[in-house]
């Protein structure tokens, strides 16, 4: 399989820092290349690979350096590529301040991504959300663990940004207060004026329950990852959202119901209790627009 990300280095020394992100790649399952060249030492090489790399098929470098960090900037300048650049603390490293300093000061125009210090392992993570936004295979792999049922939407969640699960803190409710079952679903409406509207509710109305389905945006955008599920099994949508769901699912229907509603109530004035009372002027408050 052609790799997809580059992993380069000023020198094999740096090697047991970049080796964090070679480890992450391999535990993704994403193909990755290493290389060493350094931007002082051999620089038409590390021009030709910069300029030539988009045309293997990388999509994302990650380069690391240390002392005078050029090697990313020089990168970033001949490639369309996003570049991230992880500044190395080296044997003859002022603190690591020398190669954060040159990775991160870069002109205008001329982008690099910058890790923390010895931060190869973010650099990985940063280059596998940034690949799963282009990249079908890296979504199709989750779809797949979601039909199969091995995985659920947290744990794809959780797996997608990197997080631990025994990080991993769930709002707690406050004393009187429900919350939804699942945290990370959200609730998706037609009318664009409303705050729930989502351009991905048409699709998502005619998808089964319990089907998992990926949208690629406009223009290759990036991807969405959409698991249907049941509203009607959760109180907490029921109970908190009755009216907004009320008014989503059945829209001027709903209107119209509360409109009849309200003629066939009848109503009596109360001529006695008006009369008790002397109207010199009525203030009317400023109009209040509550958007769902």
């Amino acid at each position: 399989m052609e790799p997809k990300v580059s992993i380069i280095m000023g020198s094999t020394s740096d090697m047991k820092v970049m080796d964090q992100a070679a480890k992450f790649l391999e535990e993704m399952e994403i193909p990755f290349e290493i290389n060493a060249l350094s931007a002082h030492r051999v620089p038409d090489m590390v021009h030709e690979f910069a300029h030539n790399a988009h045309k293997r098929g990388i999509r994302v470098i990650i380069a690391g350096a240390g002392g005078a960090a050029h090697l990313p900037g020089v990168i970033a300048a001949s490639t369309p590529l996003p570049v991230i650049g992880v500044p190395i603390k080296s044997s003859n490293s002022i603190d690591g301040w020398d190669s954060i300093l040159s990775i991160l000061q870069m002109p205008s125009g001329i982008p690099v991504a910058t890790m923390a210090l010895d931060g190869a392992k973010n650099a990985a993570i940063l280059a596998v959300q940034i690949l799963s936004v282009a990249d079908p295979e890296l979504f199709a792999k989750f779809e797949k663990e979601l039909k199969e049922g091995t995985k659920t939407f947290e744990k794809v969640y959780l797996e997608y940004n990197n997080i631990k699960e025994e990080d991993h803190k769930h709002e707690e409710a406050e004393e009187g207060e429900t919350l939804p079952k699942d945290q990370h679903a959200s609730v998706l409406g037609k009318d664009e004026e409303s705050y729930y509207y989502s351009k991905h509710f048409e699709t998502a109305s005619k998808m089964a329950l319990g089907e998992v389905k990926i949208i690629t945006l406009e223009e290759d955008a990036g991807l969405v990852l959409l698991v249907k599920k049941d509203i009607s099994a959760d109180p907490y949508y029921l109970e908190t959202f009755d009216l907004m769901l009320r008014d989503e699912l059945e829209g001027e229907n709903h209107t119209k119901a509360m409109e009849d509603y309200g003629k066939s109530l009848d109503c009596e004035i109360n001529d006695f209790s008006i009369e008790q009372f002397e109207i010199e002027e009525i203030a009317y408050p400023e109009a209040t627009t509550t958007t769902y």
